[in-house]
């Protein structure tokens, strides 16, 4: 059954390795490929080995978890109450089902009972960027404005000759997502009032409409009022579906809080502060929550905690570099292994193109694969 091995010439692969590097003769081969992006050849410049190498024992075929650290790991029979050698990226548990799993938070589980446990790797990062390469030569520099149509936004290239034509592929491009009602006019008794509904992240206004008059009409249905404390305006609005949205101006800190509540107990926070950072927090009837914010320079962070205890952070630069982190509970995970079905991650919906990468890091609480699904918009070939 095996339990050995044979290995020879260690010396000179340890050698090869601590002097593995890539001089300029290499890089400037390498771009003429034509097939590999300055970052990736500016790495390679700077590349240098810094991991461990671990040799077995003679004789004997080590066993090393994947994911330990340069730790030794804590020996069979060992009464330290510790597992050693441990990352955060893994999980271990004393049944086999890992149905009792636990997170390490460290470099080492403490307290333990005496018994007998298996570590896994629990954390993984999937990478997604589109297989067509942009000119190795160009270096994109994406504007700080929206550009928009009807339908969706993005950032357009200020450097001369950027081989990108296609609106799709370029920086921030995505559908518009509309915001709460903005009040342009409130209505009176015997005038109509007017509002409209933005894109929150390009501002792009989707919706226009008049109010009606709130005295003696019977076909609007809406009615507003207002109020003054110190340096907050407060004023509220009965909208036609049912809906109150109440708006609140701080005229000390220039910030503007609107709150709509829906009859099902659904709402929507919107607070844009003078510097023009937007930040939208909607609550489902269910309690999830997803939390939005848009900064002036055109990164955005999405934070979402879905009922199912499901939860995830997307950062995008000003570039449409795209980074999530997502937390799957084994609940979640066991049931989409047993249907065999695929887990819909709670990122924001990514655009895939050749200049920018999506980086999606998940931690499941199973040692076994799980399906997970990536809404991307227009992937194209992926990688």
């Amino acid at each position: 059954k095996g339990g050995f091995a044979i290995a020879a010439g260690l010396a000179q692969v340890i050698e090869y390795i601590q002097e593995l590097c890539f001089d300029e003769e290499d890089v400037d081969y390498l771009r003429t490929k034509g097939c590999f992006s300055e970052e990736f050849l500016r790495f390679l410049k700077e590349f240098q080995f810094a991991g461990d190498i671990w040799p077995g024992p003679k004789g004997r075929t080590p066993r090393r978890p994947i994911g330990l650290s340069a730790v030794p790991p804590t020996s069979a029979g060992g009464a330290d109450e510790k597992i050693l050698g441990v990352t955060a990226g893994m999980e271990y548990a004393s049944q086999a089902d890992f149905s009792d799993a636990k997170a390490c938070t460290g470099s080492e589980a403490a307290n333990l009972s005496p018994g007998t446990y298996e570590g896994v790797q629990t954390t993984y990062v999937i990478e997604v960027t589109a297989a067509e390469q942009p000119d190795p030569s160009h270096t994109h520099g994406w504007s700080t404005v929206w550009y928009n149509n009807s339908n969706h936004h993005w950032r357009e290239c200020r450097t001369e000759g950027c081989p990108i034509a296609g609106n799709s592929e370029k920086a921030g491009y995505g559908a518009h997502t509309a915001g709460s009602w903005i009040i342009d006019q409130w209505a009176t008794s015997s005038q109509t009032g007017s509002r409209h509904r933005e894109c929150t992240i390009c501002g792009y206004v989707m919706v226009q409409e008049t109010t009606p008059a709130t005295g003696g009409s019977s076909s609007g249905g809406s009615s507003s009022g207002g109020s003054s404390s110190g340096n907050v305006t407060t004023s509220t609005q009965k909208n036609p579906d049912g809906s109150t949205t109440t708006t609140k101006k701080n005229q000390a800190t220039g910030a503007v809080t609107t709150t709509t509540k829906w009859p099902d107990g659904s709402q929507t926070v919107v607070e844009t502060a003078k510097d023009g950072t937007v930040t939208t927090t909607e609550k489902a009837t269910d309690g999830s929550t997803v939390e939005t914010v848009q900064n002036p320079d055109g990164s955005s962070k999405i934070i979402v905690n879905r009922a199912d205890k499901v939860t995830a952070e997307t950062r995008i630069d000003h570039r449409g570099k795209a980074v999530a982190q997502v937390k799957v509970p084994a609940q979640v995970t066991q049931q989409a292994q047993r249907g065999d079905k695929a887990i819909l991650l709670p990122v924001a919906q990514m655009p895939v193109t050749s200049g920018g990468l999506i980086s999606v890091t998940v931690q499941t609480s199973s040692k076994q694969p799980v399906k997970v699904e990536l809404p991307c918009s227009s992937p194209g070939p992926a990688r």
